[in-house]
């Protein structure tokens, strides 16, 4: 699954992505693990990369 970043909701997405809506500008991402694994618990996890919609 997918998730789009954008201050406007996109005219079209696929089925698969789901839209997030931020601020203009600069905002900051933090992501929250609710039951997290010893990977996480012990720095270990490498967060997944974001790419660039253009």
């Amino acid at each position: 699954m997918a998730f789009m970043l954008a201050h406007e909701q996109p005219e079209t997405l696929a089925h698969n992505v789901n839209w997030i809506p931020v601020p203009k500008g600069e905002f900051l991402l933090a992501i929250r693990f609710y039951a997290p694994t010893p990977e996480v618990l012990s720095f270990e996890y490498e967060t997944p990369a974001l790419k660039r919609w253009e």
